[in-house]
């Protein structure tokens, strides 16, 4: 993941930061995804910073919602092939939407 940023005002440039051994987690209290990592540089500096980044259900929404448009027509089998790992995940979510969780549930229980 890749954090880039420039002035509003006076833009001197593009800065970037990488953000490449996040940790994913879920936050059930705050009801988000949070995205956590230590020790990134910082733009300018030669400081360190923890970043923990929260992404809420309906952001999640908003990214789903762009990468099931036009992505798959141009990138099908890379959808495919990063998607294919976690289609457990997709079916339960698809399975929530239309109510039937509950009985998901139930049959990984057995």
């Amino acid at each position: 993941m890749k954090i880039k940023r420039w002035g509003s005002g006076a833009d001197h440039g593009t800065r970037s930061i990488e953000i490449d051994r996040p940790i994913f987690s879920w936050n059930e209290k705050e009801k988000v995804v949070e995205i956590q990592q230590s020790g990134i540089g910082d733009f300018t500096s030669g400081s360190t910073h923890n970043y923990v980044f929260q992404i809420s259900l309906n952001e999640v929404k908003e990214l789903v919602k762009v990468v099931g448009d036009k992505p798959t027509n141009t990138c099908a089998e890379e959808i495919s092939e990063i998607f294919s790992v976690c289609l457990r995940e997709v079916i339960r979510i698809e399975k929530c939407c239309i109510g039937e969780v509950g009985a998901l549930n139930d049959a990984y229980k057995a």
